[in-house]
């Protein structure tokens, strides 16, 4: 081999002993500087809907245990009013007050606030529509970083119970209907 060939091998030998471990060091460094894995804020982003939903669900089976209750207290109270109140208002009120303690023992226990007294109700058939009148604001973190959040969803929950006990569903829209037709209100 000539002078030349043995200038060029002590390079690529430098090369490859110097500058490959150097360029392999600063490689793993970089990696080891980032904390978080690739996915975690998909995972979180992913699970937003079902979190949602689990939210939504408490509160609608929450409604369905106190609906009997809730239909008692419009009996009870809706016959006594003055036909110059708001029938609608004495619905949601009896609603909003049944549904209180639920939404409370749940914001004693979770992250995410839901409002208080936000129902409005309305009464369809053997079914009672509830729609918030303000929405939930969660934020998406993982679980024990909440004050780390990487965004907000907002909702506002509504659903529908239908009553399983039909009768006293439908004493509760006879009531209403008599106090309707008292009062002159179509």
């Amino acid at each position: 081999m000539n002078k030349k060939g043995y200038e060029y091998s002590l390079i690529m030998i430098f090369i490859v002993i110097v500058a490959l471990p150097v360029l392999y060091l600063r490689l793993t460094s970089k990696s080891a500087e980032m904390k978080k894995s690739l996915g975690d804020s998909q995972a979180i982003l992913l699970n937003a809907p079902y979190d949602k939903e689990d939210i939504i669900n408490y509160i609608e089976k929450s409604v369905q245990l106190e609906l009997p209750n809730i239909l008692a207290e419009i009996e009870r109270t809706v016959p006594t009013q003055a036909c110059g109140t708001n029938i609608q208002d004495s619905i949601n009120g009896a609603f909003n007050r049944h549904l209180d303690p639920y939404i409370k023992a749940y914001n004693t226990r979770a992250y995410t606030k839901i409002p208080e007294n936000n129902y409005e109700v309305y009464i369809e058939g053997n079914s009672m529509h509830a729609i918030a009148a303000l929405p939930i604001k969660k934020g998406l973190a993982k679980l024990g970083t909440e004050l780390a959040t990487i965004g907000t969803i907002w909702f506002a929950p509504s659903f529908t119970v239908s009553a399983t006990d039909t009768a006293s569903f439908q004493r509760t829209i006879a009531t209403l209907d008599s106090k309707s037709q008292a009062c002159g209100i179509v």
